[in-house]
Order: C-alpha cells, then structure tokens, then sequence
C-alpha cells in the first residue's frame, strides 16, 4: 500500500515538474515573441494537465499573434473579469472586431471599451463601431455621439461625416448639416457627402457662392442630378452670371430634356435680352409633356406676354395675356399693357386691356375711372 502512494506521489512530482518546465519553455519562447512555437507548448501543457489560467493567457495571446482568433475566444472571455489579466479586455475587443463580429457583440464592445483605462484601445473601439456603421449602413441614431467622437479621431475621414450628416439631414437640423460640412476638410469631401451637402443647401434655397461651389462640385460627382444642375442653374442666375448658368442649363438638356431646365433657359434667355430665343424656349417649354405639373400655364402665358411687349409687338402680348388665368399679377401686366396700347394711340386695344380687367375686378386701381376717360377719346 506505502508503494503504491509513493509511486503516485512520484508520477504526480515527475508531472508537476513536467508541466513547469514545458511551461517555462513555452514562456521563453513567447517572451522572444516565437508565438507559433509558444502555442505548440502551451497546447502540450493543457494536454499534460495544466490549468493555470496564466498559461492560458500566453496561449490566448500567442493564438492572437499567429491570427488563431477563433480560439484565442473562447479562452479571453473566461478570463476578461479576471484583475490579473486586464490585457484580456482589449485583446478580446480586437479580436471580435477582426472576426467582423462588431453587429452581433455591439453591446458588449461598448462595455470593454467602458472598462478600458488606456485612450487607444478605448479609440481603436470606437473607431471600429463607426466603421461597422458606415459599412451596414445600419441606424447610428444611438450612438450619434460616439460617430461624432470617431469623426474627431480621423477629421478628414468622410465616411464619419457621412454618418452625423445624414443623421441630422433626417432630423430636420439643416444647420448642424451645413456647419459640420464647413468644419471638414473641402479636399476631403467624398462624392456622398458633397452629395448630402448640396441637397441641404437646395432645401433651403442658397444661392450664396459656396452653395454654388457646392452644387457645382456634385455635378461634377455625377452630372445626371437634375434638382442640383437646377439648384446651381438659379444661383448663378440670381448673382447674374448668366453666361456660366446658360453653359450648366444647356448641359443638363443635352442629357435629359427636362422641364424644369427648359423653363431656366427661357428665362436666361430673357434675362440676357435675347428675347425671340427666349420665346421659342417658352413655347417649347408648353409642348413638354406635364409641364404644368412644374409651373402654371398662366406663368408661361404672363412671361411670354411680357416678352413680346418688350419687342413691342402689342397685338401678341394682348393675346397670350387673354389665355393667362385672372390673377393679381395677370391684371398688373394688362393695366401695364392698357398704358402702352394708349401710348401708342391705339384707344381700342388700350380700353379692350382695361375691360378685361374690369370684367374679373371693377375695384382694380383706377381701371374704372380710365374706362370712362378713353372712352370719351374714341
């Protein structure tokens, strides 16, 4: 019986002792970084019997360095609480993040990051969640701010500028939208965000010159975006540079004949004084199909009218100003058509203006009284 428990005590010093020195030989080799040769040990020790949890660690470790992240896994997350290995955490983090487990362990990453005391594991985390956003395009709304931190590690990456303003371009906050835009580096711009950019300066109408550096720079990205050609189309003619909007128009309708376009090169042409082009682009204009789903046939009457007043051809503005409808800006221009008829001594055609007037609003101006005083010059 003594035999026997000596023997035993024998085995379990000769194991005791084979386990130290294959652990000591596997820790040399991982303090001289030898990590594949460290793992071929460590696995030995476990196979021989030791389950110390500090061979486990190296074994993690050594697993991490030699890119075995599926079981290096396992062994960090019993570890992860433990005080004596706080490596544990962010190894564990930068491991979920190389096996793209970021969506599914979302929760836990902001939890290890939370637990972190050093600042570039905790940024190497937050950096990983925003990319896992932009990349899913998944909904950011809960943790805008740690976008928002992530923009501030890497200010010129766009794909962070992306996120926040598109976040706030679906909460209606225009201004957050423009200024985070301003704060980022122009060079730095992508596609997306100039693209973001400009369709917010478009909600708000701008027509100020970096909004048409803007607008022009998306068209740049992609020219077939009709709502910003048309966008940078009114801002270049609002600061009267006709000449480049009348170039940003008729690009746009050499790719799609659009409504909206054509209306723009009718009006640069009346702007610019070329007035039987402008003319022709009108009645263009009424031979699209569902133009009036843009503007009101009476608005193209009224502004053809206009332009044959200014070629003074008396007859033709009459004659479109009949088929506009009878609103306030309709009577405006007949009363102003009435006078230039009575200029030019045509009392008839000068009282049929005022008639028409009357016939919708016998309180309009004076049109009644000048009614009763041409009358009595025929």
């Amino acid at each position: 019986m003594n035999e026997a428990v000596k023997l035993l005590k024998e085995r379990a010093l000769q194991q005791k002792s084979e386990i130290m020195a294959n652990y000591d030989a596997g820790s040399q080799h991982f303090a001289n970084e030898n990590f594949s040769e460290a793992v071929s040990l460590f696995e030995k020790g476990i196979s021989i019997g030791d389950t110390s949890k500090i061979l486990r660690y190296k074994l993690a470790i050594s697993y991490y360095n030699t890119g075995q992240y599926d079981q290096a896994l396992p062994i960090l997350e019993e570890l992860v609480d433990d005080t004596h290995f706080p490596q544990a955490k962010e190894l564990l983090a930068r491991i979920i993040i190389k096996l793209d487990m970021v969506g599914q362990r979302l929760e836990q990453l902001k939890l290890l990051k939370g637990a972190m005391e050093k600042k570039e594991a905790q940024d190497h985390i937050t950096l990983a969640i925003a990319d896992y956003y932009y990349l899913n395009q998944a909904d950011a709304a809960g943790d805008i701010e740690l976008i928002a931190s992530a923009l501030s590690l890497r200010p010129a990456e766009p794909r962070y500028l992306e996120i926040l303003i598109n976040y706030h371009a679906n909460q209606g906050k225009v201004d957050e939208v423009i200024n985070l835009c301003l704060d980022f580096p122009w060079d730095c711009h992508s596609p997306e965000t100039v693209s973001i950019w400009a369709q917010t300066y478009n909600s708000i109408r701008e027509v100020n010159e970096t909004a048409i550096k803007v607008y022009a720079r998306a068209l740049q990205d992609d020219p077939g975006k009709t709502d910003i050609r048309v966008a940078l189309g009114e801002a270049l003619i609002s600061g009267g540079a006709y000449d480049r909007a009348l170039e940003v128009v008729t690009d746009g309708l050499a790719i799609e004949g659009e409504i909206r376009l054509q209306h723009l090169l009718a009006l640069i042409y009346s702007l610019t004084d070329q007035i039987e082009s402008a003319i022709a682009a009108f009645q263009k204009l009424m031979k699209m199909d569902n133009f009036e789903s843009y503007i009101a046939k009476s608005v193209i009457y009224r502004q053809l009218s206009n332009c044959f007043m200014r070629m003074n051809r008396l007859d033709l503005a009459l004659s479109q100003l009949i088929l506009s409808d009878r609103s306030k800006a309709t009577l405006e221009q007949l009363y102003r058509l009435g006078d230039l008829f009575y200029q030019k001594g045509d009392i008839e055609k000068a009282l049929a203006c005022l008639e028409e007037i009357y016939a919708s609003d016998v309180n309009f101006k004076d049109v009644s009284q000048k009614i009763k005083e041409w009358e009595k010059r025929i």
